[in-house]
């Protein structure tokens, strides 16, 4: 709990957990209903999971398998920033 916010800070600046608005209300102004509040990913994901104790726990256990989760997970990270951004500014 102590750390809580900077574990917050740390998933959103690697993209793990982006923040964004959706109003479907702006479709009937003409405008994009899709508005992207977090920056671009500025840390890997693995910074992230890092924090996390169930990704420790694989990477003590089987660094090989956590080297080539963490690899996917930063090339879904990368693909679904990359929707979010074409979204918010369509």
């Amino acid at each position: 709990m102590a750390s809580g916010a900077e574990h917050q800070k740390v998933a959103v600046d690697s993209g793990y957990w982006p923040l964004y608005r959706y109003d479907p209300r702006k479709i009937a102004l003409g405008e994009n209903p899709f508005k992207l509040d977090s920056a671009d990913p500025k840390l890997p994901v693995m910074e992230h999971m890092k924090n996390e104790n169930r990704f420790k726990q694989l990477m003590a256990s089987n660094p090989a398998r956590a080297e080539e989760l963490a690899k996917e997970a930063q090339a879904f990270v990368d693909a679904r920033w990359a929707k979010y951004k074409y979204l918010a500014n369509k």
